[in-house]
């Protein structure tokens, strides 16, 4: 027999013990698989439950339009639950953040709501809102009138810039956290089609030339900014929800608003299932790397 029969006959040997050992696996670990099916089962039978009720809410909400039959209603009820879903893991992720920074359950509640408000009506959406939130309550603003107030002031400058709140938002974050407005700042609110060295120098009665060096001395504090802003572009976010890329905005958030409604009665039980399903895949993925190596040493020796 030459040396490459004998080496064929190895492995083919190998491959029929690792056949059987999966097979020994496979035998050996029914409960961890039905544990793992029952897992599978439950959550399926959760998310159909959402499915079931986000589409009958679309249904009367009049989103269902008979004559594009069940594959488009079909469609549209899972892109209503892609975005709800999307809110509910945003607000949840939030919810976790804000309690590691002190907050009571009350307290985080009441923040909520606030970032909501500050951009209920606006083209703007709330993840971005509770994005501005997380780093304003990091940054010491307190107090759910004090909060909802520094985002509407933000969802109003990015109005009347050119509509990016979060940019607008990292402006705010860092000119609080200073309380120094830098030349930086002042160019991007340019930038922005905002004119703030001139909003500056009309607040102060000093010429341009005197708010750059006052600006590069540190001498324009977060409260004098915040003032100037919030005189010159107050209500300016409202006003953009009544445009038509506003109200296209305010329709996605409306839709985002109808999917969180209707799986958030299940979206709680959602992290615990996950946790034990993960548990029970890995048990199994221990069993079938013991086995596993066991028969390698077998074929080895």
């Amino acid at each position: 027999i030459s040396a490459w029969q004998r080496a064929g006959g190895v492995v083919n040997k190998g491959i029929e013990g690792l056949g059987r050992t999966f097979a020994k696996v496979w035998d050996a670990a029914p409960g961890v698989l039905n544990k793992v099916a029952g897992k599978l089962r439950s959550i399926a039978t959760t998310v159909g439950h959402g499915i079931g009720t986000a589409m009958g809410t679309a249904f009367k909400a009049g989103l269902a339009i008979a004559a594009a039959g069940a594959v488009a209603v079909l469609g549209a009820g899972l892109y209503v639950l892609s975005r709800g879903m999307q809110r509910l893991e945003t607000i949840d992720t939030a919810t976790f953040k804000w309690r590691k920074f002190g907050l009571t359950a009350q307290e985080v509640s009441e923040s909520m709501r606030a970032a909501n408000a500050a951009v209920t009506g606006t083209p703007f959406a709330l993840a971005d809102s509770i994005t501005a939130a997380t780093s304003a309550i990091a940054s010491g603003v307190t107090g759910a009138a004090e909060l909802e107030e520094y985002l509407t002031n933000i969802a109003d400058a990015a109005a009347a810039g050119n509509g990016d709140f979060a940019a607008m938002a990292l402006i705010y974050d860092r000119i609080h956290n200073y309380n120094t407005v830098y030349a930086q700042d002042l160019e991007m609110l340019q930038s922005q089609g905002i004119p703030i060295i001139q909003w500056l120098s009309d607040e102060f009665g000093v010429s341009a030339d005197v708010i750059r060096e006052w600006v590069s001395e540190g001498k324009v504090g977060f409260e004098a900014f915040s003032t100037v802003m919030q005189q010159h572009t107050n209500d300016m976010a409202q006003a953009l929800g009544g445009t038509f890329r506003g109200a296209l905005n305010n329709v996605m958030n409306a839709l985002s608003r109808l999917g969180a409604t209707a799986l958030e009665p299940f979206f709680t039980s959602f992290a615990p299932m996950m946790q034990d399903l993960e548990g029970s895949l890995d048990t199994f993925g221990d069993k079938i790397r013991a086995k596993g190596a066991k028969r390698l040493r077998t074929i080895a020796t």
